[in-house]
């Protein structure tokens, strides 16, 4: 099919959509390359940060996921987005020290939102707590604040 105007005008976007195309039909090699491209044009752009970590969790590359996710956070520290898959790859790794800290940063940052309270519920789960009782709580807060959150 010929190129329409919006994606001779927008082709980032159209790359976008493509990348979530990829994904959608379960061709992650192609979204990774798509995504990669698209990455370089827009180092800092959250949005394209996120997508790249949950693609990378997603395929099993953690400590990728984990180095993103990083990255995001310190370019944005006000922002929650992605907390939560943070928090399962430090859970993962085991790492409690930076579990516990994301987790209360994430809960102060935002204590209405999803994400910090699946960090809590991590991180109240970890081995060297052992809260499961907690934990469950925490995530029944999780589907209070939003219903359909799949953290």
């Amino acid at each position: 099919a010929p190129p329409t105007n919006s994606s001779r005008v927008f082709p980032f976007l159209s790359k976008l959509v493509s990348v979530h195309g990829f994904v959608a039909n379960h061709k992650l090699g192609l979204a990774t390359t798509a995504l990669r491209s698209l990455s370089e044009q827009f180092p800092e752009n959250p949005h394209l940060l996120l997508e790249r970590a949950t693609l990378d969790f997603d395929l099993g590359n953690l400590d990728d996921s984990l180095e993103i996710l990083e990255r995001l956070r310190t370019l944005y520290p006000r922002s929650v987005d992605g907390g939560d898959m943070q928090a399962m790859v430090l859970r993962i790794r085991e790492n409690p020290t930076k579990l516990s800290r994301l987790a209360r940063t994430l809960v102060r940052l935002a204590p209405n939102r999803p994400e910090p309270w699946i960090a809590i519920a991590l991180d109240c789960s970890s081995d060297t707590k052992s809260h499961p009782k907690k934990a469950l709580e925490h995530l029944s807060r999780v589907l209070h604040l939003h219903q359909h959150h799949t953290g």
